[in-house]
């Protein structure tokens, strides 16, 4: 089908340049008159295909499938760079050549008529010209391609992709396949299955035979679980096989690829430090880059070294969300805190306030996806009920006596921003090799409090979408390192007042089932508890409140109630833990090696997960998982 489409196209077109060469063969044509006339004429061709006959196989690469009705659809060799692309008349080092020399053509032409006015036809007579198709555009359309074929099927489709190469190469799922297979487990879990990972076919053809054996020896757990430790009839079936395969010259090399593939590790020798001083520009960084790379080398590098932006998709993510609370929660005690009022304002002009605030920053929800159905409707209601509940909670906290009160909002440290003339001075760490670097970021929120004996105190305040603790053992691993580099930024900021804590201030919808209001407001302070480090003192952790204070002592490496000495210790052994991230990146560490702090690995949600060697069957593909059952203690000063 593919060849007899090209001939109809081919055909076509040399019809066209004989009926152009009868009728303009003494003139000249410029390539623009050319290019139109053809583009007029092919517009009015049209391409033959075979009726859709029932019961009728079609074969063929994506692009031939243009016609609706197809019953069943197969989608085979799903996996990436293992698809093939459209071949050009000219080779990619060619269409560069003459791209370069186009484009250094076109410099020439416009530096001689800098100084004349140019006119539309000169633009278009000196077009930038860029050949053909890119690698991207070809990626691009083949995609398509697929997601077209796909949605004809009418009563069943397959998708399908391979482990490996039968030489023993590990293969990747392509993005398509992810992305189509994410949707179908969403809507039929029983339709998801690994085929020949999980069936007990034989080894029926030496081709065959070979990649089953380059995947089921990849995927064993450990050595002594592979397919040649066993002693019933299949495993000494496939251990024949796999000596067959090896006495045979015709397959003896492919058999040793794939048994070399067995020792390949995920580990890779990353960039030279050469690079990543190109790359990451380190004399500045910030606590999330930092984290990042703790999180995973790989998808830090991805993401800050080399810059690349994911696919987006039409949902609304979480830090949309984030910086949504941040603005709202800003803008409304920027307004507050100017009224003669403050802290002490009714709670009909907070709604009033806040009302106004919600209305300029929720403008463009009705074209975007919040807006787009009934569903997302109901997110962004849900949103602004959380926000609503996060500053009613913080303004009963503000207007009780003695209590922390915020003197600034979204407070840049470094080279960040500031808020009405407050600003902080950079967190400065010192390298091994003598180099400073100075790390920058915002403060969502900075509180004083001048208690009834004197002394002065600050705390700075990080607004979370969920309840959350802070854990020693995630500084340790570098998970957790925003609120111990806060409290020093705040320390050098505010050096007249003496470092409180670091709180986590929840902005979350909460739902109590009870038409109380007594017990409704109990309940709710309860749930909107900050929590985090703070001061072994009454008098703080009363000015403080709502914050959550541990009853009793727990085995856990949650951070609650510390000493001035305690805190100084978890925020010093915070920066030494950056200063060898830091180190690590200039190295040019970009090997993945995931870390899961919770339920989820990171590799569920990298943007990056299609590019990444990472492969939990090869050697060293293990993923890191923070024991928050015993503390480890922090570093003593």
């Amino acid at each position: 089908l593919a060849i007899d489409r090209n001939r109809q196209v081919w055909t076509s077109i040399n019809d066209l340049l004989d009926q152009f060469a009868l009728f303009f063969a003494n003139d000249r044509l410029s390539l623009d008159d050319l290019c139109s006339m053809l583009e007029s004429s092919l517009s009015a061709k049209h391409i033959r295909s075979l009726p859709q006959k029932s019961n009728a196989v079609f074969v063929g690469p994506p692009e031939i499938f243009f016609s609706s009705g197809i019953r069943r659809m197969c989608v085979m060799g799903l996996q990436e760079n293992e698809l093939s692309s459209p071949s050009g008349l000219l080779s990619g080092v060619e269409k560069k050549q003459l791209e370069d020399m186009v484009r250094d053509l076109n410099r020439q032409y416009f530096d001689e008529m800098k100084d004349s006015p140019l006119t539309l036809q000169d633009l278009r007579t000196r077009p930038y010209a860029r050949l053909g198709l890119s690698i991207v555009d070809q990626a691009a359309r083949l995609k398509q391609q697929i997601y077209q074929a796909v949605s004809m099927a009418r009563e069943k489709l397959m998708l399908s992709c391979s482990s490996a190469k039968p030489n023993g190469t590990v293969l990747t799922p392509s993005t398509a396949f992810v992305r189509l297979a994410r949707i179908i487990k969403e809507v039929n879990p029983a339709n998801i299955s690994g085929g020949l990972m999980q069936d007990g076919l034989h080894p029926f053809s030496p081709a065959f035979a070979l990649e089953r054996l380059a995947v089921m020896l990849r995927n064993r757990a450990s050595d002594q679980d592979t397919i040649l430790a066993g002693s019933d009839d299949r495993a000494l079936l496939w251990q024949n096989a796999l000596a067959s395969l090896y006495h045979r010259p015709e397959w003896n090399q492919r058999v040793q690829a794939v048994l070399r593939g067995l020792h390949v590790s995920v580990k890779t020798s990353g960039i030279t430090p050469e690079q990543a001083s190109v790359l990451s520009l380190t004399n500045g960084m910030s606590v999330s880059r930092v984290q990042r790379h703790m999180q995973c080398p790989y998808m830090g590098f991805m993401e800050s070294g080399l810059r690349l932006q994911p696919t987006g998709l039409f949902t609304y993510e979480n830090n949309e969300r984030g910086t949504f609370y941040h603005a709202v929660i800003a803008g409304f005690f920027n307004d507050a805190m100017k009224l003669p009022e403050w802290p002490q304002i009714s709670l009909k002009d907070q709604t009033r306030l806040l009302n106004r605030v919600l209305h300029e920053e929720t403008r463009e929800w009705k074209n975007s996806v919040l807006g787009s159905d009934i569903v997302h409707q109901f997110q962004g209601a849900q949103i602004v009920r959380s926000v609503r509940n996060s500053i009613e909670s913080m303004m009963r906290a503000f207007q009780k006596s003695s209590h922390f009160l915020p003197v600034g909002f979204e407070v840049g440290f470094g080279a960040s921003g500031d808020f009405h003339g407050l600003h902080f001075p950079p967190v400065q760490i010192e390298l091994s090799d003598g180099m400073k670097i100075a790390f920058s970021g915002i403060l969502d929120r900075v509180d004083t409090v001048t208690l009834p004996d004197g002394r002065k105190y600050s705390l700075v305040v990080d607004n979370k979408s969920s309840s959350r603790d802070l854990m020693q053992n995630s500084i340790h691993a570098g998970l957790q390192l925003q609120l111990p580099v806060y409290m020093t930024a705040l320390q050098q900021g505010l050096p007249g007042f003496q470092v409180a804590g670091g709180l986590y201030q929840p902005v979350k919808d909460v739902l109590i089932a009870s038409e109380d209001e007594a017990v409704i407001l109990n309940k709710m302070e309860k749930e909107m508890q900050a929590s985090g480090m703070i001061l072994d003192d009454a008098l703080v952790q009363a000015a403080a409140m709502p914050v959550k204070i541990p009853s009793r002592a727990s085995s856990s490496d949650a951070i609650t109630v510390v000493s001035p000495d305690e805190m100084k210790n978890i925020n010093q052994g915070a920066l030494d833990v950056i200063r060898h991230a830091v180190e690590d990146i200039r190295k040019g560490n970009t090997s993945p090696a995931p870390v899961r702090d919770g339920q989820k690995s990171p590799c569920e949600f990298c943007s990056y997960c299609m590019a990444c060697p990472f492969d939990s069957r090869m050697k060293g593909g293990t993923v890191q998982v923070v024991d928050h059952r015993k503390r480890i203690p922090a570093k003593q000063n």
